[in-house]
């Protein structure tokens, strides 16, 4: 077991830090041993002989490329993965010096918190304050205690404790997913990609706690791909890399040439806000390779989006022309989704049009009148073919192998094998999509958008989930369809890794509002 260090605490006991249950030095060290782990009878391993100890009251980010076992890793180190029929594994892991073998799933959650990818699978309640408070409930803490760490948890995360939860952004939901996790005070806590759609404020409001929280003696462990973002955080960064851990340290200085540094980092502008100096990409718009002219695509007038009693988007006139790339900013909750929702048809506004280059009302294709199949391609009743890349990919994968996502929207299999080869997919043709991890999927929910051929491609956080050289090449897969198709794109992202590489042109969204850069 690792050697422990504990700072921040006057006398080294127990207490209360800044509204914070601490925790001694003496709890909640990891150690992994000889650990092997994969998906059934006959499937490779994924993890292979993984030994590793993490020192208590400290933060760790664990980094490795999209798929390389981590979030399996993290399901193991849960207690989840023994208890998992389809899942062989051997080895042990041991929490404070006790094993996991032979202890029920229950009993471990008394000492291992986990937040998961998605945060809509995890939250049960109807309200942020009910859902803190539900995993208190379970533990039998009083409920004087359950009121204090409702409060502090959600001051913490900066949520409203009476907010439906179900109507929070992606990056909200992910914030009251870490919120209630620690309000439960376990002395161990894992997180799987917390940043993916958290904005820059957002993400390091989340980190700032983080680091608190181990600063009282709590054993952090962060899997992220937003390395630069977590690791001035962090008291050590290992790497997972084929199947086993191994030390890290990833500075800016040694990063791959090429490499785009975070806006607020290179700017020095504030690490959470979208300032009237946002990045203005360099103008490279692409002229249709068989007209030479722009042609003009979507057109918003007087769109006005009202949802539970308040207007989430205001826009007066938005016009897109093929050859448009923008980057789609704003702080969680701005209504950036809400924007290529209506964008993509699939939600209609409350008031004005959007339109078409034709000027036809852009309004999805009824599942009832022409069928699901033209709902899921990117039929619109307007004829505008439109791809969307949902937030959530499991939204848009409904068959059962990976090229029969690819040959629902485009027929042409060398086609769709094509594009499977350019996203890294080729070798997982026949595997199921929901399978996949969670970059994985997004891949495959990209690489079905560009294969359908759509003339307006439209991004909710595309680079989340995905490691760095990942980011870049999906980003580059949709350079080189711009370049060579009649095709505007807007991408909705927290993630300027290698969005700006292919923008040119920025939306910056606040409190519904838009404005181009």
């Amino acid at each position: 077991m690792g050697e422990a260090w504990v700072s921040g605490m006057g006398d080294g006991g127990g207490g209360v830090v800044s509204g914070v249950v601490s925790h001694t030095a003496a709890v909640a060290a990891l150690t992994v041993r000889h650990l092997w782990c994969a998906y059934g009878d006959g499937e490779p391993w994924v993890i292979k002989d993984c030994s590793w100890t993490v020192p208590a009251g400290s933060l760790t980010v664990l980094a490795g490329a999209s798929g390389s076992g981590k979030s399996t890793l993290l399901s193991c180190i849960a207690g989840l993965a023994a208890h998992e029929p389809t899942m062989r594994w051997r080895g042990d892991v041991l929490v404070d010096g006790v094993s996991h073998t032979g202890r029920s799933v229950c009993e471990i959650a008394q000492t291992v918190g986990f937040v998961q990818q998605n945060p809509e699978a995890q939250i049960l309640n109807a309200t942020v304050e009910d859902e803190i408070a539900f995993g208190c409930e379970n533990l039998a803490v009083p409920a004087q205690e359950i009121e204090r760490r409702v409060r502090t948890y959600s001051a913490m995360f900066h949520l409203d404790p009476t907010a439906a939860a179900a109507r929070l952004s992606g990056g909200q939901q992910e914030r009251v997913c870490c919120a209630a996790a620690l309000a439960m005070d376990r002395p161990m806590l894992l997180l799987d990609e917390p940043l993916a759609s958290l904005d820059r404020e957002g993400a390091a409001t989340v980190m700032g706690a983080l680091r608190r929280l181990a600063d009282a003696g709590r054993t952090i462990i962060v899997c992220e791909h937003r390395i630069r973002e977590v690791e001035p955080y962090a008291d050590h960064t290992v790497e997972l890399i084929d199947g086993g851990i191994r030390p890290c340290t990833l500075h800016p200085c040694t990063l791959r040439p090429g490499t785009l540094m975070p806006y607020a980092q290179r700017s020095g502008s504030h690490a959470g806000a979208v300032s009237d100096d946002c990045p203005r990409p360099e103008e490279h718009h692409s002229e249709n390779i068989r007209t030479g002219v722009r042609v003009p695509l979507p057109r918003m007038d007087g769109v006005r989006v009202r949802r539970h009693g308040r207007t989430t988007l205001d826009i007066d006139r938005l016009e897109l022309h093929d050859g448009d790339a923008l980057m789609l900013l704003g702080e969680n909750g701005a209504g950036k989704s809400t924007l290529l929702s209506v964008m993509a048809g699939v939600l209609h506004p409350s008031a004005g049009r959007c339109l078409d280059g034709r000027g036809r009302i852009i309004r999805r294709a009824s599942a009832r009148a022409e069928g699901f199949r033209l709902w899921r391609l990117g039929a619109s009743s307007s004829g505008l073919r439109t791809a969307y890349l949902w937030q959530n990919p499991d939204y848009q994968l409904f068959t059962a192998s990976v090229i029969a996502e690819m040959l629902a929207r485009n027929a042409d299999r060398e086609a769709c094998m094509a594009v499977l080869e350019e996203m890294g997919l080729a070798g997982l043709a026949s595997g199921y999509p929901l399978a996949l991890s969670e970059g994985q999927k997004r891949r495959l929910a990209l690489a079905t958008c560009l294969v359908s051929c759509p003339q307006l491609l439209l991004l909710d956080e595309p680079a989340a989930g995905q490691d760095e050289d990942r980011v870049s090449d999906d980003m580059e897969a949709v350079r080189r369809y711009l370049d060579t198709h009649e095709c505007a794109c807007v991408m909705a992202t927290h993630d300027l890794r290698g969005a700006e590489r292919i923008a040119n042109g920025t939306l910056v969204m606040r409190q519904g509002r838009v404005s181009r850069r």
